[in-house]
Parts: structure tokens; sequence; C-alpha cells
């Protein structure tokens, strides 16, 4: 997982979850550290535009620059949390599921001692906890139209281990 940016050292590589934390990034500065935040917060709130005219949960976007300007490609993908199936129920099974219920929630934190995943309270029981893995979003930027193609197989492995990190926050918690 570390060695993913050393892979594509011509690529900028940024995976972190809603609350800007980053899981995996290839900035060596506090500057490019925050120009790929940047981007993850431009991703987020493209994100929230698409929900917000109906276009349902976006995947991708692909950001394209034309040559004589900086000629950049840029990859946003977005790992949405999986819903859990939903088992229908009976009358009986509603009235006593909600008089008594248990939760049973791990709380992870990475960084600062931040808790991943909560946005506005997301993902969060009351008692702070988070129960279920966190959005994540990604970035890859190539500095090059060329490169574009080295990004998308970039931004897979990204989504993939993003993928494998949800699944396992999910098994941890259960």
């Amino acid at each position: 997982m570390a060695s993913l940016p050393s892979q594509h050292p011509t690529l900028s590589l940024h995976l972190a979850d809603d609350a800007l934390t980053p899981l995996i990034t290839s900035s060596r500065s506090r500057a490019h550290l925050e120009s790929l935040t940047s981007l993850a917060t431009s991703a987020l709130t493209s994100r929230t535009a698409a929900s917000r005219v109906g276009m349902g949960a976006v995947e991708r976007i692909m950001i394209e620059y034309p040559s004589p300007a900086a000629a950049a490609v840029v990859l946003q993908s977005y790992l949405h949390v999986p819903e859990p199936p939903s088992l229908p129920l009976s009358d009986a099974d509603t009235t006593a599921s909600s008089s008594t219920t248990t939760t049973t929630t791990t709380t992870t934190t990475m960084g600062g001692g931040k808790n991943l995943g909560a946005e506005d309270g997301e993902g969060e029981d009351q008692s702070g906890t988070i129960s279920s893995p966190p959005r994540l979003v990604s970035v890859v930027v190539a500095g090059r139209p060329q490169d574009a193609s080295e990004a998308r197989r970039a931004a897979a492995r990204l989504e993939r281990i993003g993928r494998e990190f949800q699944s396992q926050w999910s098994a941890s918690s259960s």
C-alpha cells in the first residue's frame, strides 16, 4: 500500500476520508499536501453538487485541461459505503426492535486522533463512535496528457486499496 506512490513517480496520488484525513498520499511537502487536499475538497463538493441535482451516486470524475495551459489530467474517484441489506420486518418485529436496541461499534482513530468517516455525525452512533466504514475519495493527478492511461491504472489500484480498507473496517467493527 505504501509503495503505490513510488510505483507511479510521475503522478500525484491521494486517498482521504470525508474529513480529509489522508490515508495514502504521494505529497512530500506541506504545499503539495495542501494542493491535494484542496483537490479532494473540490471532489467532495462535486459529489455533493451532483447528488443535489439528482444525478445519483457519482463514481468518478475526469478533468482534462487543454494544451497550452497546464495540460493536466485529474481523476477523482468516490468510494461509497455499501448499504447493508435491509430485511423486511413485520409490525410486531418493528415494535419490539424500537423498544430494545443493542449497538456494538468500534472507534478507530488515525493521525491527530480524529474519527474517520464522520461528517456531520454521519456514521456515528449517539456515543460518537463509528459504526460503518468511512466514505473515501481518491485523487490522481497527471501533469501531462500522455500520462492519462497510467493515471487511470493508478486510480483503479487506489480504489481497490480503498475498498479493501473499507471491507477490513467493516470486518473489524462486526
